[in-house]
């Protein structure tokens, strides 16, 4: 087992850590943070706070458990972790990041938990790029964090990958306050039918409509959707626009303001 307490890895060129066939790696209130910002032009991929390298086929599954971190302004994603079949668990307790760009966690291991922290312009990205075949089912849970962004480009959630993991997002806080029109076509892309999104909260400015017309967020295609509360200052004539179309299940969803939902059931 390794233990890392109140340790800086900042402004590496690489990453801040890399675990590669190491088990039992905890860290208690480290800072793993700017990563590739050395303050010259010198910086390599991934970039990330944290790597779980899946590249080697190792006797162990690697694990990573972090507790009130910090993953703040990486150059590359929070957190990458990329094979379920060689990464067992990613767990982050009450850890926080940010970029001033919309940046990702990239969840791929077998067990990846998430619980509690503050999160600005970071997509939870559910088996992103995730495109091989794998021995291990992708199970992911998100809860009790807050999620905010005002990157026009950023979206809170990433699940439309062909590995369809086991996703369970809930009873989390989620603000979008883009001072400008958002870029995407959806912010929640949630298109997986083994996705669960649930008793979360969800505020979406008025300022990142575009024109008159209706502006899409929720893209639940084949998911189940039940509980949640959707907000926003936003009065009309626009509106943003839940899409349900072929939900496997949506219940008790809540809106005020200018939102409105297609393709729910009765």
């Amino acid at each position: 087992d390794i233990r890392l307490a109140n340790v800086r890895l900042t402004n590496n060129a690489r990453q801040g850590l890399t675990i590669a066939g190491a088990a039992g790696v905890t860290a208690l209130d480290c800072d793993f943070s700017a990563t590739g910002r050395t303050g010259g032009a010198y910086h390599r991929s991934p970039g990330a706070g944290v790597d779980l390298e899946p590249g080697h086929d190792y006797d162990l599954p690697s694990d990573f458990r972090a507790e009130r971190c910090r993953f703040e302004d990486n150059r590359g994603s929070a957190v990458v972790a990329g094979s379920p079949d060689r990464i067992g668990l990613v767990e982050l307790i009450n850890c926080s990041g940010s970029r001033r760009r919309s940046g990702r966690l990239i969840l791929s291991s077998a067990q990846t938990r998430i619980r509690g922290g503050n999160w600005h312009n970071i997509q939870i990205a559910c088996a992103f790029a995730a495109h091989q075949e794998f021995r291990t089912p992708i199970n992911i849970e998100v809860s009790g964090g807050v999620w905010t962004g005002d990157d026009p480009n950023w979206t809170p959630v990433y699940d439309l990958g062909p590995r369809r993991p086991n996703t369970w997002i809930h009873d989390n806080r989620f603000e979008l306050r883009s001072p400008q029109p958002f870029t995407e076509t959806y912010l929640f892309r949630c298109a997986n039918p083994n996705h669960r999104f649930e008793e979360n909260e969800i505020f979406v400015a008025r300022t990142g409509h575009a024109g008159r017309g209706d502006d899409l967020i929720g893209q639940f295609t084949h998911a189940t959707v039940r509980g949640n509360r959707w907000s926003t200052d936003l009065r009309g004539p626009g509106r943003f626009v839940n899409n349900y179309h072929q939900a496997q299940r949506v219940a008790e969803e809540r809106f005020s303001g200018a939102f409105a939902a297609i393709g729910m059931q009765g």
